[in-house]
């Protein structure tokens, strides 16, 4: 994972982020970001800032925002805000009284 990246190669950021290790995928394209540029991969510092951005929505939201704003992803803004409260309401489903909807529903 570590030397000279090909842009779409997978890197130990693309490792941390599904097993939800926000810090250290940040670290891990941080790291990618700064080799792909120091070796001119072409593209390479962009896809990385791009995957920095993304992990940054979940694990720093306010640093998300100019994350994503360098990766001219500023488009995403309104759909990561969504998803976010989407998330904060499973979350507080789970911590307070069962809906009134699922209230009488079975598990499978």
């Amino acid at each position: 994972m570590h030397g000279k990246n090909t842009p779409g190669q997978p890197t130990a950021g693309d490792i941390h982020r599904p097993q939800g290790d926000f810090t250290s995928a940040i670290k891990a394209f941080e790291n990618t970001q700064a080799e792909a540029g120091q070796h001119n991969v072409a593209g390479g510092p962009a896809i990385a800032q791009t995957r920095l951005a993304l992990s940054a929505a979940w694990a720093d939201p306010d640093r998300a925002g100019d994350e994503l704003d360098l990766a001219g992803l500023a488009w995403l803004h309104p759909i990561l805000e969504a998803a976010l409260a989407c998330h904060h309401v499973v979350c507080d489903a789970r911590t307070t009284s069962p809906s009134p909807w699922t209230a009488g529903a079975r598990s499978p």
